[in-house]
Parts: structure tokens; C-alpha cells; sequence
């Protein structure tokens, strides 16, 4: 991606600080969907275990 944004460049169809500001934008979006994917993990996991635990507490005596 940093060459063909340099080659962009280069050739004056963006210019620095909009290639800067787009890679750490790409960054950023790339950090958030992160973030996300593991707390989507996190509650799966939760959703497992707490099913675990109602199923224990609903089994009669």
C-alpha cells in the first residue's frame, strides 16, 4: 500500500498529508474491527458458559 501511495504521489493524484492521513486512518479501522472481533469473542464465550450454568441451575433435584 506505502509504494503504490507513493507512486500516487509522484505522479500528483493525492498529495502527502492526504496519503498520511488515509494510512493512519486505515490503521485506526483496522484497530477498531479488532477491538471488536475480540469483544464478540469475549461475549460468545460468555454466552457459552452462562448456558452451562442455567442449564445446571434449571436441572430438578
Amino acid at each position: 500500500m506505502l509504494s503504490y501511495g507513493a507512486k500516487l504521489v509522484r505522479d500528483n493524484y493525492v498529495t502527502g498529508p492526504d496519503l498520511l492521513a488515509f494510512i493512519i486512518y486505515q490503521l485506526t479501522l483496522g484497530g477498531v474491527l479488532s477491538d471488536i472481533s475480540q469483544i464478540y469473542t469475549s461475549m460468545m464465550t460468555a454466552a457459552g458458559a452462562s448456558q452451562s450454568v442455567f442449564e445446571y441451575l434449571d436441572r430438578q433435584p
